[in-house]
């Protein structure tokens, strides 16, 4: 049997996983709505597990009851702790369950094939045939109840994961990671302790307990994985007959919300307990944490999980090596976490004192500046170092000329592929113009780097009145100082122009925005926080044409191109305007910051999707060498640049002249 053939999934994804030598599939269950990600090969060390999205509603544990007492035994199992005799009886090589601060999963693995399917189907038993709703003392056992010893004893609490807790709440570091946790997202379900608080645990009645399995212990709230060399088909036929294909997919809303931006730095204080024979001196826990976008970011995710070692993690890592010179604390830890959909990245420093709060914060800060700096003035001069050292030892046009020339191309952030087509033309144009010297090499090179530019046309379309700019990138490129500078050219071009502060989700963007537009000195539509971004625009549409101007600039928010919602929005507003001005000049300028360097191609690819991009605004070019991914945007994306900026004041927004910026590469 293949996976084809099962009629009761249907397969979403398939795709080689060459890293694994394995094949990944991702399907649905069509009936349940479960989901399944299979990665087969010919590992004997078989792995499965179940996991379901729990959400905390609250601090009571609920999650982590669950997960303790489905394994008490099922309809199926009646024993009453079947996990402890797997762990005796069983041939596995992992066996576990695990509650997280949004999910709980049900891992195991075994080599035996078996002893495998067995496994399998005590926990698939487990999960959703439990006994827990035949048994209140399961719930009592596990989870809580009051004990009382003798008549004259004082009443007391039990329970297993009550004590669990109680355990886990005596550890500064835990109580430090759960405030870490409350603070960054007050707003979300990661603000609660999914494990349980001992001091809300016994708030937890038997009825609610039993409502939030009924909820969330459904196949469409379901995560299902298979690895290893098995028959799938086989296993997944088994799930569809014994378990899957008896429910009914169910309207579930399980989604993890994402906390918003905070409109400026918190500062939170909470003590925990120490034991009576230790000092208060010298016994406080410093954190500095700060959320990540999220962690669906491949990009993102690879390099914070670097940044982690390369600055807090390494011996001698530069951000606490300047913590331990500075003398705070005994102990610098921290780094990257990404357990949750929105990662964080803490900087925790161990037994020092509140006193040294601003100095610790300072030290990160200026370390922190201090690397980007040094860094970017490395960075800075490279390209023409390269060129210069490589022409400085010129001999003759060879290989090992041509060789070194697309080295110094693909260092400067221009892109291999690019950088192989330029060398690849610049081979040919060598042979056929008999090129023998350096400054011919010279002038062959800018020529080659000039035709990418010159196959594409980067003045503004701006023919109608009104003529429209939608201006999109990801968060901190400079979107709104772009559209100051923007707006203000096209203010001494004569032109009359609204800006639409239709970025509603970031704080404080609208107000930005304003300031810029009250000091160019034109109109502004604006809403309130929150607003939907297309509304706005379509408000904004309608005031310029009452003020017969003749430019509208529209805002967006700053978004990653995987924040689906936000994409879709993007979608909207440019349907808003077609509609409404469906004769108009349109460009769609996206703001790219010049530091970021070959990562911006990607950007503009992904953008691209979306949006029709007519043109890039590159910033911060006054301050990079990295302005080699342009011709990398340019030749693999066939967009224009249309500005660039070049400094912090109004002024300092030049139309993007190629030949100018060619000679100062070359």
């Amino acid at each position: 049997m293949k996976l084809t053939d099962l009629e009761a999934y249907e397969i979403l994804e398939q795709c080689p996983l060459r890293d694994l030598k394995s094949e990944g599939f991702i399907l649905r269950h069509k009936k349940s709505g479960a989901r399944v990600a299979v990665i087969s090969n010919d590992d004997d060390n078989k792995v499965f597990y179940i996991g379901f999205r729990t959400p905390a509603e609250d601090s009571t544990g609920v999650p982590h009851i669950i997960e303790h007492t489905v394994l008490c035994g099922s309809d199926k199992y009646p024993v009453k702790d079947p996990f402890v005799e797997l762990v005796k009886g069983s041939l596995n090589t992992f066996l576990n369950a695990m509650t997280y601060p949004e999910k709980t999963i049900y891992p195991i693995a075994s080599c035996n094939d078996k002893d495998f399917q067995n496994l399998m189907s005590v926990y698939m038993d487990a999960v959703f045939h439990p006994n827990i709703y035949k048994y209140q003392e399961i719930f009592q056992q596990e989870g809580w109840h009051y004990e009382l010893e003798s008549e004259d004893a004082p009443v007391t609490i039990n329970g297993v994961v009550y004590n669990e807790m109680k355990g886990a709440f005596s550890s500064p570091d835990d109580v430090l990671s759960r405030q870490i946790m409350t603070s960054l997202f007050p707003d979300t379900t990661y603000a609660n302790v999914s494990g349980g608080d001992p001091l809300h645990i016994p708030e937890l009645t038997y009825e609610e307990y039993l409502d939030f399995h009924r909820r969330y212990y459904h196949p469409c709230n379901s995560y299902i994985y298979l690895y290893g060399d098995m028959d799938v088909a086989e296993k997944l036929a088994w799930m569809d007959e014994a378990y899957l294909g008896k429910y009914e997919a169910i309207g579930l809303d399980s989604e993890i919300k994402l906390q918003k931006p905070f409109e400026k730095p918190i500062e939170v204080t909470h003590k925990y307990s120490i034991s009576s024979t230790e000092s208060e001196e010298n016994n406080t826990y410093l954190s500095y944490n700060t959320v990540i976008e999220t962690a669906l970011d491949e990009k993102l995710y690879l390099a914070f999980d670097i940044l982690d070692y390369a600055l807090v993690s390494a011996p001698g890592a530069p951000l606490k090596q300047a913590l331990i010179d500075a003398g705070i604390g005994s102990e610098i830890t921290g780094g990257y976490d990404s357990g949750t959909l929105q990662p964080t990245f803490s900087v925790i420093a161990k037994n020092t004192n509140p006193q040294e709060k601003e100095h610790f914060l300072a030290v990160i800060r200026e370390t922190l500046e201090g690397l980007v700096k040094n860094g970017l003035n490395k960075t800075k001069t490279s390209f023409d170092e390269k060129m210069n050292d490589i022409f400085s030892n010129f001999r003759k046009v060879d290989e090992d000329l041509l060789e070194e020339l697309e080295e110094a191309l693909i260092m400067s952030d221009v892109g291999a592929n690019t950088s192989a087509t330029i060398i690849n033309n610049l081979r040919e144009r060598v042979k056929k113009e008999n090129i023998k010297d350096e400054q011919g090499v010279r002038e062959a090179l800018r020529k080659e780097i000039q035709e990418i530019f010159d196959a594409t046309d980067n003045t503004l379309k701006l023919e109608t009145k009104p003529a429209v700019i939608l201006v999109v990138g990801v968060n901190g490129v400079g979107k709104t100082t772009s559209i100051g500078k923007i707006a203000n050219r096209l203010k001494k071009d004569g032109k009359k122009v609204v800006v639409a502060a239709a970025d509603t989700f970031r704080a404080a963007a609208v107000e930005q925005l304003e300031i810029w537009a009250n000091r160019v000195g034109c109109d502004i539509v604006k809403r309130e926080e929150g607003v939907d971004p297309a509304s706005v625009v379509y408000d904004a549409i309608k005031i310029t044409k009452e003020k017969n101007a003749d430019v509208l600039i529209c805002d967006t928010a700053g978004r990653l191109h995987n924040k689906k919602y936000l994409m879709d929005e993007l979608i909207k507003i440019k349907k808003v305007i077609d509609k409404e001005l469906p004769d108009s000049s349109e460009e769609v300028l996206m703001v790219l910051d010049a530091t970021t360097g070959q990562n911006a191609i990607s950007q503009v690819q992904a953008f691209k999707e979306t949006v029709d991009i007519t043109g890039i605004v590159l910033t911060k070019l006054d301050g990079t060498a990295k302005g080699g991914a342009v011709i990398g945007i340019v030749n693999e994306n066939k967009v224009p640049v249309k500005f660039i900026g070049v400094g912090e004041q109004v002024d300092d927004m030049e139309i993007f002249n190629s030949e100018d910026f060619v000679k100062a590469l070359i």
